[in-house]
């Protein structure tokens, strides 16, 4: 079980984990996670009852949680993992420092059978870190990956992964626009220079633009049409709109440091 640098378990949690593996005989078996910030504590629901999920159905209907779908947990942490099933699996470290879990997890399910849902909230997980702050390789990681994870659906056919996929990555551009507004403080002919370099990509944005012609979302457009002005409104709208939620958790974080 894979468990995260200052995060921490409940005492129970491998004991009963281990017993509902063997009880199952399940690949992977997952419970419920608590986040914490200081003493701070919020439980995290899933959207997903305790259950024991096999094919086909599992790949069906689940393997939708890669693509920007919230239904089976993507992170590593939570997790208990049957050796023999990672030995089979020929997994290989793939350098990312954020999203590597949802990767690790991507890569491994198809070669799952079983996977079990267990009702015990065992794991606490440490608010902070690279997702708490800038990431200047946020962009890059997160487009490469986009690019790994539209070939997996294409590997196996999965049309259910298409569009939530392009949904994230419209989501994951405009946030990176924020954030260059925010932490860099960036000028608008920056903010220009450097939408007009990314949105040059036309492989990259080429399902986008084609979703933009039904989608009722106008960011789709945006990007379509490469209105660079339009784009930065957006992103000052969404700053705007969330400047209190970012000072209340930028005062959370300074407190429990």
């Amino acid at each position: 079980m894979f468990i995260d640098s200052g995060d921490y378990i409940e005492r129970d949690s491998l004991r009963l984990l281990a017993d509902e593996m063997i009880r199952t005989n399940s690949d992977v078996v997952q419970m419920r996670v608590t986040r914490f910030l200081g003493p701070i504590k919020r439980q995290y629901f899933s959207p997903i009852e305790p259950q024991t999920i096999e094919q086909p159905t599992l790949f069906d209907d689940y393997f939708r949680s890669f693509f920007g779908i919230n239904i089976l947990d993507v992170n590593m942490c939570s997790k208990l993992y049957r050796v023999e099933t990672l030995a089979a699996s020929g997994l290989q470290p793939t350098g990312f420092k954020m999203g590597e879990d949802l990767l690790f997890n991507m890569k491994l399910f198809p070669n799952l059978k079983k996977y079990s849902i267990i009702d015990y909230r065992g794991y606490n997980y440490r608010l902070g870190g690279l997702t708490s702050r800038y990431n200047p390789t946020l962009w890059e990681d997160l487009k490469r990956q986009y690019c790994i994870k539209r070939d997996f659906a294409h590997q196996y056919n999965y049309s259910k992964a298409y569009r939530p996929l392009n949904i994230e990555l419209k989501n994951i551009f405009i946030s990176s626009l924020c954030q260059r507004i925010i932490y860099l403080k960036e000028s608008k002919d920056e903010l220009s220079r450097w939408l007009i370099n990314e949105l040059n990509d036309s492989t990259l944005w080429a399902d986008i633009c084609e979703m933009s012609k039904k989608e009722k979302d106008v960011i789709y457009s945006y990007i379509a049409n490469r209105d660079i002005d339009a784009l930065i409104d957006e992103a000052q709208m969404k700053i705007h709109a969330s400047r209190w939620r970012r000072r209340a958790k930028k005062i959370l974080s300074l407190l429990f440091r």
